[in-house]
């Protein structure tokens, strides 16, 4: 799997140049950290530099032949980092995009389903809009903070690349199906309209256009690497230290 060696958060941009992969802070990295600290979602510069390292890393395995194919783009779901009650603060909310409502017992008299986030009232209320373009306005101080079983989570889009022989994680569990969250999967080959994929107990699984848990996936170092991208500062990584792929993967 991939070899992060990084000690800290780059909090400006990610270039490349002979010899090595920079990853540059702005001067004001201080400000910048404490912006973080206050806003536990993390910063844009943050999935930049992220969407960075995986094109990196993903195209080293292509490089050395561990991933196949043409692959295709998947838009899937992240969680955003957010204490459950935390989510009684607007200031919170302001960098997801939805909120998903996984148990219809919830204080805010939601049913189960995705809310895209369309409003931040300045009264601390969300304006909600369903799937079926209904518009719900909510009040956070409904949420109970002890309550952590009321299904609600808030997310955000991001779109990674399926190729053949990639190690994928699972950010949901679907019981009948032996999917299980955090557990490990191996994409066997990836078709115009759908993904093969093997799962850690064995069992082949097709993924057809459109299947749910398409979106409830995610490459197997995303984890990792945002945890490992934490304090601001100039470091330079020789390409080796960004990409290691063969040694950083899980053998399946």
């Amino acid at each position: 799997m991939l070899a992060l060696c990084i000690a800290w958060r780059c909090s400006a941009e990610l270039s490349s140049e002979a010899g090595g992969v920079h990853l540059i802070t702005s001067a004001s990295s201080h400000r910048a950290g404490s912006a973080r600290r206050d806003n536990p979602a993390g910063s844009a510069a943050d999935t930049d530099v992220l969407s960075a390292l995986r094109s990196l890393h993903q195209d080293g395995l292509k490089s050395e032949g561990t991933l196949t194919g043409e692959g295709r783009v998947l838009t899937v779901r992240e969680r955003v980092n957010v204490a459950h009650e935390e989510l009684r603060y607007a200031h919170f909310w302001k960098d997801a995009r939805f909120l998903e409502v996984g148990d219809s017992r919830n204080g805010l008299g939601l049913d189960r389903g995705d809310y895209r986030i369309e409003r931040i009232y300045a009264n601390g209320r969300i304006g909600l809009r369903d799937d079926l373009g209904r518009w719900r306005r909510i009040d956070l101080s409904k949420i109970d903070p002890t309550n952590r079983c009321d299904g609600l989570q808030l997310s955000n889009d991001k779109t990674i690349g399926a190729y053949g022989g990639e190690t994928i994680r699972w950010t949901a569990n679907v019981r009948n199906r032996e999917m299980w969250n955090a557990t490990i999967a191996r994409v066997e080959t990836v078709e115009r309209d759908a993904v093969i994929v093997r799962l850690a107990n064995g069992d082949h699984q097709t993924l057809p256009a459109g299947d749910p848990m398409l979106k409830r996936t995610d490459l197997a170092y995303a984890k990792d690497a945002r945890r490992n991208v934490s304090r601001s500062r100039r470091i330079r990584l020789p390409y080796q230290a960004v990409v290691q792929p063969r040694s950083w993967r899980t053998n399946m």
